[in-house]
């Protein structure tokens, strides 16, 4: 029973990497139904969801990505996370929905379930790190840690709209594996799979959220790669 005034942060824990089909999308999208038919709106002060880059699906030509980038989602995950954003914002009108689009999250406690999480299990485990294709095209991601305190920022600071929180420094897959392989000081393989699927960069145009918190220094991802390795 809700007594008291109160922050509302909706992240689901069916992520893509864990199942990305009609069922689970159907599932996300039923928790944000719930969401607005169960709790009291009234005692909301804000609310914060923790949405995806995936909504935008394939951007070509490089362009980077801003919250005014065309959505043309690919995929039941990407699509149950558009589809939530939308039924939030036409159900509840009166509080502030600050939507956090999310380019990828690692760091302790992920479970390996990152990409970044990944590397470092397969690396450790003295497996090697197998990487899509050409393991050329770029990636933006975000440690957790970080997450945590942008999330109580905006809990500080109720926002109304869409932010895509990234770090703005896209690196390659291949050089992601080759950070976690030397911050390890072994002699992992990587090993490219060539498959008939094909990738595009992420690149992001983080010029909003820079300007709602400026003073925001995110952890680069060698020094990130590092802090996960020491916490296990």
């Amino acid at each position: 029973q809700f007594k008291h005034n109160f922050s509302l942060i909706i992240c689901s824990s069916i992520t893509r990497t864990l199942e990305n089909s009609l069922e689970s999308m159907i599932q996300n999208i039923q928790m944000i139904d719930n969401i607005v038919k169960n709790i009291p709106i009234y005692l909301v002060d804000n609310i914060i969801y923790l949405s995806s880059i995936d909504i935008f699906g394939v951007v070509k030509n490089s362009n980077k990505i801003n919250e005014n980038t065309q959505q043309n989602t690919v995929g039941y995950y990407g699509l149950s996370k558009l589809v939530s954003e939308k039924l939030l914002n036409f159900n509840i009108q009166d509080k502030p929905i600050t939507v956090l689009r999310l380019p990828g999250i690692y760091g302790h406690g992920d479970k390996y379930k990152s990409i970044v999480g990944k590397f470092i299990h397969d690396a450790h485990s003295k497996k090697k790190i197998k990487i899509t294709n050409d393991g050329n095209c770029l990636r933006d991601y975000v440690e957790v840690n970080d997450l945590c305190k942008i999330v109580d920022h905006f809990i500080q600071n109720p926002f109304n709209g869409a932010v895509i929180v990234a770090t703005g420094h896209s690196l390659t897959i291949n050089d992601i594996a080759k950070i976690v392989i030397t911050k390890l000081n072994n002699k992992t393989v990587i090993e490219n799979i060539n498959t008939q699927s094909s990738s595009t960069d992420l690149l992001f145009d983080n010029s909003l959220f820079r300007s709602i918190m400026p003073s925001f220094n995110f952890i680069d991802i060698s020094t990130g790669i590092e802090k996960y390795i020491k916490s296990i």
